[in-house]
């Protein structure tokens, strides 16, 4: 596989994680890989608290810091599968 061939953060990160394909390749690809690694990260509320220490934080800024968070651990993870190429 050369470079020129190799799929892109983008093909890899909207490529289907776990597809629902019927006999005739009919139906929904399912959640990205991406989402998957989001819904997976090891990232807990607490870890959103700690993010943004010193200030009472509403229960809506604790979610949005929570999904940033899973989300850039979601697409690290897809860059390291990326940059893995077929090693694995």
């Amino acid at each position: 596989m050369t470079d020129h061939d190799k799929p892109t953060l983008e093909d890899i990160a909207g490529s289907p994680a776990f597809p629902n394909l019927d006999q005739d390749g009919d139906g929904h690809g399912g959640m990205t890989l991406l989402q998957y690694y989001a819904a997976h990260a090891p990232i807990t509320m607490a870890d959103a608290v700690q993010a943004l220490p010193g200030r009472c934080l509403t229960t809506a800024e604790k979610i949005e810091m929570l999904a940033k968070l899973r989300l850039s651990y979601a697409r690290a993870m897809v860059e390291a599968h990326t940059s893995a190429g077929d090693k694995g």
